[in-house]
């Protein structure tokens, strides 16, 4: 599917999904996985070549943390928000084959956020501002498309989910929003592993005793 897949498409499955729903039943959990908790970039293919590793240098430098929440998603559909980060140095791009941050002084992170839905194999994702009211998933903010609740972000991702091999806890998600993790948005596949949650909740990487990721959170997870 095409980067125009970039949801009126999606947007009219979201609202057919929540209408279906409607008689107040609540929805059968048919995710493939229960994605709550910290994931791990492993591997990645960016242009349909074969997958390459994340070297050990950038380990635990590329990570989703995932919230569950009731009421941010369309009704009575399964979803919540998640939060993307990445390490890099300052005054660079995040580049999933070049950042580091193995000098301290110079290193930061990148955070976006996302709501989303996730049904069987198939994942929506939208974008909002950090700080700001998550949007209701596949709903174009309202307005010219700066107010609160979507900030400049309209458009809702369909990402398609598989397990990946034989390790446990590990999935393929095709593809991630256009520039997260250097994803085209269209041919780009990242393999996620499930960690532990002080891959992200302990990390202090300048020594300064702040958790780095705390700000991530509360600005991703109101």
């Amino acid at each position: 599917m095409s980067s125009s897949r970039v949801v009126t498409t999606v947007a009219a499955v979201v609202v057919s999904l929540a209408t279906s729903f409607s008689s107040g039943c609540k929805a059968e959990d048919n995710r493939l996985f229960d994605e709550t908790g910290v994931w791990t970039l492993e591997k990645y293919s960016l242009d349909g070549t074969p997958y390459e590793d994340i070297t050990q240098g950038r380990k635990n430098r590329f990570l989703l943390r995932f919230m569950p929440t009731a009421g941010i998603e369309p009704p009575d559909l399964m979803g919540g928000l998640v939060a993307a980060a990445a390490c890099h140095e300052e005054g660079t791009n995040v580049d999933i084959k070049a950042s580091t941050c193995v000098n301290a002084e110079f290193s930061t992170w990148s955070c976006q956020c996302f709501a989303y839905t996730f049904e069987e194999s198939k994942m929506v994702w939208q974008e909002y501002d950090p700080g700001q009211t998550p949007p209701v998933v596949g709903v174009p903010p309202a307005g010219d498309g700066t107010d609160e609740g979507g900030g400049e972000f309209g458009d809702a991702i369909e990402i398609e989910v598989s397990a990946f091999g034989s390790s446990t806890s590990t999935y393929e998600f095709s593809s991630l929003p256009t520039g997260l993790f250097n994803s085209d948005g269209e041919n780009a596949r990242h393999v996620f592993q499930l960690k532990a949650d002080s891959v992200w909740t302990d990390v202090d990487i300048n020594g300064d005793d702040v958790p780095d990721l705390e700000e991530c959170s509360a600005l991703c997870f109101p």
